[in-house]
């Protein structure tokens, strides 16, 4: 994409609009190489790292992966987020630090992270990722006091031992019991206390019915099927940014067909 907006990497064009600074979030930032992990660090920029959207649409086995630990170790601030819930069944931040763990394993070797680490991704590095370091993602006076509480009175919290690994292997979502954002509870004994989730439901289910209207896609509980290409290239203007995609389109035929 970046090449396709007349910049020669991704990292280089960002700096050139002059948004390479402490203020941005870069999101994935897969194909990283030693003098981007540099420049990134020198900026004091920070990266979000989404593994599940990535281990979904993993091309082969030789993809380059985010480089976590090279950047971690150059100074720059890793958090743990997640890129699109919907496709991908990716919705817990507990399961995107498994996946972290697991997909580093596999593309290097085992004991990438041990378990703080990813909890620290989870929570304070992710605060100093987007900035707010000072303001959240650890328990401390003066910050906002934001927790979340864990039922653990649950067989697979047995025996209470090395509880970060408990955290990052075995929780699910199902587990919290307890919210607190800004002292305010939001989530108490597993029941929203902000919003009347039935009408949440509702509201969901109209706009997935609006986006099949208006995509042809097709979704039901067995799963879903996209229009055909034929109809997604006749539609092309009205659904966005079909100018984008075509310069992409010339990229990547340069790319692969040099003349």
């Amino acid at each position: 994409m970046a090449r396709a907006n007349g910049g020669e990497d991704s990292v280089g064009l960002l700096d050139d609009v002059g948004l390479l600074d402490d203020r941005l979030v870069a999101v994935h930032f897969r194909l990283a190489d030693e003098e981007d992990i540099q420049r990134t660090a020198e900026a004091d920029a920070a990266v979000a790292h989404c593994p599940s959207v990535f281990c979904y649409w993993n091309p082969d086995g030789e993809t380059q992966w985010t480089p976590v630990p090279e950047l971690r170790a150059a100074g720059v601030d890793i958090g743990v987020g997640i890129d699109d819930h919907y496709w991908h069944d990716s919705y817990s931040m507990f399961g995107e630090a498994r996946q972290a763990r697991l997909a580093a394993n596999l593309k290097r070797s085992a004991g990438q992270f041990d378990s703080m680490e990813l909890i620290r991704m989870l929570t304070i590095e992710g605060a100093r990722a987007l900035g707010m370091g000072d303001e959240i993602g650890s328990i401390e006076a003066g910050k906002r006091a934001d927790i979340i509480l864990l039922d653990i009175d649950k067989p697979k919290f047995t025996p209470r031992t090395n509880i970060p690994a408990q955290v990052v292997n075995n929780a699910v979502p199902a587990d919290v019991e307890t919210v607190i954002v800004d002292g305010d509870v939001v989530l108490r004994n597993g029941v929203p206390e902000t919003m009347d989730s039935d009408d949440v439901r509702q509201r969901v289910n109209q706009a997935v019915e609006r986006f099949e209207d208006e995509t042809d896609w097709e979704l039901h509980v067995g799963g879903s099927e996209p229009p055909t290409n034929i109809e997604t290239v006749r539609d092309l203007p009205k659904r966005g940014p079909a100018r984008l995609l075509t310069r992409l389109a010339i990229q990547s035929a340069r790319d692969r067909f040099p003349f």
